[in-house]
């Protein structure tokens, strides 16, 4: 089930998603919004994030990260794009602003919790990699072991928001 599920979220990303992830590896992907070109060269290489630790590994659930919102109301959906820069790209500080509120915003919640959590919150080059330490970070964060107390806060997190 779980490789039918990995080829299905592949087979998504590629066909819906492409503006805005590209894959580096199995789980594994990186961050990408076009919108940036507007605003000249990045400052930092493409942020990279394990989809399939934050889905499968500590249950969060799609909405926690996508959004698209009508009337105060998040309506999105499984198979919609969303790009930040449709909403917040007038400059440049407002669209890494969204997304750093959104990934940052919610390690750096996490870390408050719980100070040794393994959530970047305050490294830019944690996620933000040069290529050539992608596969040596791909394989550590593979390997993190399973932590109760980091699960509990995540679920207390999903429960009052993030």
């Amino acid at each position: 089930m779980k490789t039918f599920f990995k080829a299905f979220i592949t087979a998504a990303a590629v066909l819906l998603l492409p503006l805005q992830v590209s894959w580096a590896a199995d789980g594994f992907l990186y961050l990408r919004d076009p919108g940036f070109k507007e605003f000249g060269p990045p400052q930092y290489p493409k942020a990279l994030l394990s989809h399939e630790k934050h889905f499968d590994g500590y249950g969060i659930k799609c909405k926690s990260c996508h959004h698209a919102y009508e009337n105060g109301k998040n309506v999105w959906e499984e198979g919609m794009t969303t790009l930040c820069s449709e909403c917040h790209g007038d400059s440049k500080a407002e669209l890494v602003n969204a997304y750093h509120m959104n990934c940052w915003g919610c390690h750096k919640k996490l870390k408050q919790q719980y100070e040794n959590a393994d959530a970047p919150s305050s490294d830019c080059m944690k996620c933000h990699m040069e290529k050539t330490k992608v596969e040596e970070e791909q394989k550590r964060i593979e390997n993190k072991p399973k932590n109760d107390r980091l699960l509990n806060i995540i679920q207390t997190m999903k429960k009052d928001g993030f």
